[in-house]
């Protein structure tokens, strides 16, 4: 049994590479490759695969042997949904391994293209015809790939990619982050500036001057930096509230040092899309379900207690929390795989979702900061820690009336 073939021929002078457009990073609905031209192993063959899907060799929790690549290949593919592989420019690849291929992706919903270059395709169909490859036209591609924009116009903010925003003083921080970051990125961070500055100032004619006090502050000012995900949306929004608590005659000194030790102990409950798809590069599926449900607010006992049922319940109706937390729409591939993962076990419903989970869950969640560059909280993580339970320390800020 196989998943079902296409072949499809660029046309002259368009390279079989063009199909990449269609690939989709965002949702892994449609990902593509360009397959070995050398007779590879079934492990090389899922290797590649599972290396489309984002699956890094170079993490934590690598398959123990080659064979476990082959059956994670339909679990994963499943997993995030994915409907259509492409392997590009296939006409020099053997036989063997496209038929490997196509028997791999049979027991997940996805179709396989071969995307040959112009010339190859009539070769191709006779070389696979146990297959019963189906011949099609060339797609139509985004006539925009790939990008002629502007660079700078074009620029998206991604606060995962840190920017360096300046490190000064408050007075002078917004016209040296308009001097020295690009166009587009300064606009991201003025917006960010401004929206934390108008609403420090409301806060501060709301409360009154006599109830400007420290703790007053620190207690405002947490709930406001729970808000932000990285040190430089922190620095951003901590800048326009010394500005704005200035313009009410109070000069608001900061412990950066304090501040930042606290941050990388505490980080913020909110968790961008960049930190969410990291975990693609996990090919262990409980390494990935395990650091998801983390994210999504389970402490590791919780997790640890998660039972096969749970995951199947959730898995039936994912609009309802797993336990008590409600699962981000990017975390649901990783709980997915892990699913389908231990239902090959055939465990029975009562059975811990993860195996193990006892010595491994905390283990995990430290390895995940050195393997995908998140930032999990400390180090020893208690068995009841969430992620996201930011706390600023008491000397963090000090006041000083100006007038």
């Amino acid at each position: 049994m196989s998943a079902p073939v296409i072949i499809t021929e660029a046309p002259a002078e368009v390279p079989a590479t063009r199909v990449g457009s269609l690939a989709d990073s965002n949702d892994l609905t449609r990902i593509a490759f360009v397959p070995g031209t050398t007779n590879r192993t079934k492990a090389g063959v899922a290797a590649d695969v599972l290396s489309a899907l984002g699956k890094s060799p170079d993490v934590n929790g690598k398959a123990r042997h080659g064979y476990d690549d082959v059956s994670l290949v339909p679990i994963w593919l499943t997993a995030h949904r994915t409907t259509d592989v492409y392997a590009i420019a296939p006409q020099h690849t053997p036989s063997t391994y496209l038929g490997d291929l196509a028997t791999m992706l049979a027991a997940s919903p996805a179709t396989l293209t071969l995307a040959c270059d112009h010339g190859y395709a009539e070769n191709l169909v006779a070389d696979l015809a146990p297959l019963n490859p189906t011949v099609v036209p060339w797609p139509d591609l985004p006539s925009d790939w790939p990008s002629t924009e502007n660079e700078d116009s074009g620029h998206v903010w991604d606060p995962s990619a840190r920017e360096v925003v300046p490190d000064v003083e408050f007075l002078t921080f917004r016209a040296t982050a308009q001097d020295l970051l690009p166009s587009a990125a300064f606009r991201a961070v003025e917006a960010l500036f401004g929206d934390v500055l108008d609403r420090t100032l409301l806060w501060l004619t709301q409360v009154g001057p006599e109830n400007v006090t420290e703790a007053a502050t620190r207690a405002a000012l947490t709930e406001l930096l729970a808000e932000q995900v990285t040190f430089d949306e922190i620095n951003i929004a901590v800048k326009a509230a010394q500005t704005a608590f200035f313009h009410h005659g109070w000069y608001l000194t900061v412990d950066q040092r304090e501040l930042r030790a606290g941050m990388l102990r505490f980080p913020s409950h909110v968790v961008s899309t960049a930190s969410w798809r990291s975990i693609r590069a996990y090919r262990d599926t409980a390494r990935a379900a395990t650091v998801a449900c983390y994210l999504s607010g389970h402490s590791p006992q919780q997790i640890r207690d998660l039972t096969v049922a749970d995951l199947a319940a959730w898995h039936a109706d994912p609009a309802t929390p797993l336990r008590d937390a409600p699962i981000h729409p990017e975390a649901a591939p990783y709980l997915r795989a892990h699913l389908f993962a231990r239902i090959s076990d055939s465990p029975t419903s009562t059975d811990p979702a993860f195996v193990g989970a006892d010595r491994r869950v905390l283990m995990d969640l430290r390895q995940a900061g050195d393997d995908l560059g998140l930032n999990l909280g400390e180090a020893n993580l208690a068995p009841a820690d969430r992620h996201g339970q930011r706390r600023v320390g008491s000397r963090v800020f000090r006041l000083a009336r100006l007038t």
